[in-house]
């Protein structure tokens, strides 16, 4: 699957932004929140008896992220460092927000019977496994690119003063750098581009600590007994099988009955190709940890940072 990842002004405002937000009665298309842990703001531009904060030189009104909420266009969500949140989409298109991430929903809508949105992604690390049949077009942006994409597994995080960096898993990637001096970056499957403090973008193959981050965003309690909430975890389910099935047909074939299996189940499915291949590049074509291991490691890595 092709992608392509359009330009952006790096200075570009959340005032502009939000002027670029589609208005809730265009048939807006809102995420909801289907798995959470820990604490985390949700701020909107208008609020009545909310308390107000400022962010980025703007006055927002906020109140605490709930299991079920729907994210309203223009909304910023702010994650304390134990926070973790999985956003569905109606199309089954899943969202992993990792621990310290900011980031902000700008638009949403269906084109048709599919879905087209965009998040921006303002620090932290996201998570993206976006719907092969039922998305049009999804986006997300970092002050240095844009991530668009048509149905894949994805990685994004972005850093203040380190730049951007994105690893996917699975399809096809085209970067175009912000300064248009810098040259169109092609990547392959399994491929990443690094953006250092100097802006200049690096390729290089996915590593086994991106393989092992993407898990690890998925790592998030499942909600029970919401009848609304396990309709959406039915289709982001789906969702995972058809992405597995896609990306990954020899591993889906060796699946007896794939819709057996839990979410962490086939998330770890889907990593197992892209973790060995990452694993062999590393160790020079041996694997001596397994995946317990190299969690444990990645964890106590993240830990102590």
């Amino acid at each position: 699957m092709e992608f392509q990842i359009r330009q952006m002004i790096c200075a570009m405002t959340l005032a502009a932004v939000s002027t670029g937000i589609s208005p809730a009665w265009a048939g807006a298309v809102l995420p909801s929140i289907v798995g959470f842990k820990g604490e985390a703001k949700v701020l909107v531009k208008k609020g009545e008896n909310l308390p107000s904060l400022l962010f980025e030189g703007e006055r927002f009104y906020y109140s605490p992220a709930k299991l079920g909420m729907k994210i309203e266009l223009g909304s910023i969500i702010i994650c304390a460092t134990d926070c973790r949140i999985k956003l569905v989409y109606p199309s089954g298109t899943s969202i992993f927000i990792a621990p310290g991430t900011t980031f902000q929903i700008v638009t949403g809508e269906t084109v048709g019977p599919k879905e087209t949105s965009a998040l921006k992604l303002l620090y932290g690390r996201i998570r993206s496994l976006v719907s092969k049949s039922q998305t049009h077009s999804f986006e997300i942006r970092t002050p240095s690119v844009v991530n668009g994409v048509r149905g894949t597994d994805f990685l994004t995080r972005h850093v203040s003063g380190q730049g951007s960096e994105v690893a996917v898993l699975s399809g096809k990637v085209d970067v175009v750098p912000v300064e248009t001096s810098k040259p169109k970056v092609e990547l392959q499957p399994r491929q990443s581009v690094t953006e250092d403090s100097a802006g200049n973008f690096k390729v290089e193959g996915v590593t086994k600590a991106q393989v092992i981050s993407a898990y690890e965003t998925t790592v998030i309690p499942a909600a029970k007994n919401e009848p609304a909430i396990q309709a959406l975890e039915e289709k982001s389910k789906a969702n995972l099988i058809e992405e597995l099935k896609a990306a990954q047909p020899a591993t889906y074939k060796a699946i007896a009955h794939a819709g057996t299996l839990s979410q962490d189940q086939l998330n770890k499915k889907l990593i197992e190709e892209p973790l060995k291949k990452a694993k062999a590049t590393a160790t020079g074509g041996t694997a001596p940890e397994t995946f317990e291991q190299d969690l444990e490691r990645y964890k106590k890595l993240e830990e102590g940072k």
